[in-house]
């Protein structure tokens, strides 16, 4: 008999603020689209550039955890980590670079549907 598969946690963090725990796929649309549609009337460019980046983290209580972090600039940071103290890295960082809105939400999906083997072969960089 086997193992049961273990089911880790997500949590969204936006680019102005709050975690959201279990997000949808909608929340997730909505985060990146406020990293890549620099439109809100009130913003300047100060603002947009102090709060570049929005991250969706897929973990487990004990380790792993992994980080899918999206940068204004079209830049895609994936990092794997023992536990969520960041203090382990387990393997180097990856990047891609002028990725897509709609790239970004599929490995955005990827991640929060805890399917790391699809993430990792998504063609990365090593930085």
């Amino acid at each position: 008999m086997s193992a049961p598969e273990r089911s880790g946690w997500v949590i969204l963090s936006s680019r102005y603020g709050g975690d959201i725990r279990e997000p949808t796929p909608d929340q997730l649309r909505i985060a990146l689209a406020e990293v890549y549609h620099e439109n809100h009337p009130s913003m300047t460019e100060g603002d947009y550039a102090e709060h570049p980046n929005a991250w969706l983290r897929y973990g487990f209580d004990d380790g792993p955890l992994y980080v899918l972090n999206v940068y204004r600039s079209g830049t895609v940071y994936f990092s794997q980590w023992a536990d969520s103290d960041y203090e382990n890295e387990l393997e180097p960082q990856a990047e891609k670079i002028n990725v897509a809105e709609r790239e970004a939400h599929r490995l955005w999906e990827l991640l929060a549907a805890g399917k790391i083997d699809e993430v990792k072969a998504s063609g990365w960089d090593a930085t």
